[in-house]
């Protein structure tokens, strides 16, 4: 069976797109797997761990103790803000 040029090229015009879009299926698998947790991808999700009012508390007061003496020392936009306009 002797193939004209013209069939030879539309068969591997064909060849080439068809290897195209299963390049394109994979691709697409492989990005949308990336995207989420590998936790989701494995199929279970993880259990989201709870903290106690106590363990908040704590860390909020931890919080507002580095922001007064972050403000104490300048290190902050606000606290050069209220000195800005305090001078002015």
């Amino acid at each position: 069976m002797k193939l004209s040029r013209s069939e030879l090229v539309r068969y591997a015009v064909e060849g080439i797109e068809a290897e195209r879009e299963r390049l394109e299926v994979l691709k697409r698998g492989l990005v949308g797997e990336f995207r989420r947790p590998a936790a989701e991808r494995d199929g279970a999700r993880p259990e989201r761990k709870k903290m106690s009012s106590a363990a908040r508390k704590r860390m909020s007061a931890a919080m507002r103790k580095r922001w007064s003496e972050a403000r104490k020392a300048g290190k902050t936009s606000l606290a050069k803000a209220k000195k800005h306009a305090a001078a002015s």
